[in-house]
């Protein structure tokens, strides 16, 4: 049986969806020092944005590129929100706007959050 890939507007849903989880990130309380902490910050910050928004993408865009990720996902962390700005520029009504989306830069983002997720788990106790 074939394996499809996934299409760059459902992999628009999944990034769309994984923002917030970032944002939310101040679930746990575990500890996990400084970046932990500012991620609990993040998370008091912006509880009130919409992050299906275009000014509560931006605003939590704008708020997480100021926080200092770990040398260990700093990388990642730098792909995932590189990429998640592109896509907020990207009108989502216009299927060639859409089609027009870097399917690898798309999957270079996900695995990206895969790491942020890991370390926002491991290292703050914080499950997203």
């Amino acid at each position: 049986m074939p394996t499809s890939r996934p299409t760059p507007l459902r992999r628009l849903g999944a990034l769309a969806l994984a923002l917030p989880a970032l944002v939310a990130a101040a679930c746990g309380d575990d500890g996990g020092g400084a970046f932990c902490a500012e991620m609990r910050e993040v998370d008091a910050e912006l509880r009130e944005v919409d992050p299906t928004s275009a000014e509560g993408v931006e605003r939590a865009l704008d708020r997480l590129r100021e926080v200092d990720p770990p040398a260990e996902i700093e990388e990642a962390w730098t792909t995932f929100l590189d990429t998640y700005q592109a896509l907020a520029d990207v009108d989502v009504s216009d299927p060639e706007a859409i089609g027009s989306l870097d399917a690898e830069r798309l999957e270079r983002a996900d695995e990206a959050w895969d790491e942020i997720a890991d370390h926002l788990r491991e290292e703050c106790g914080i499950d997203v």
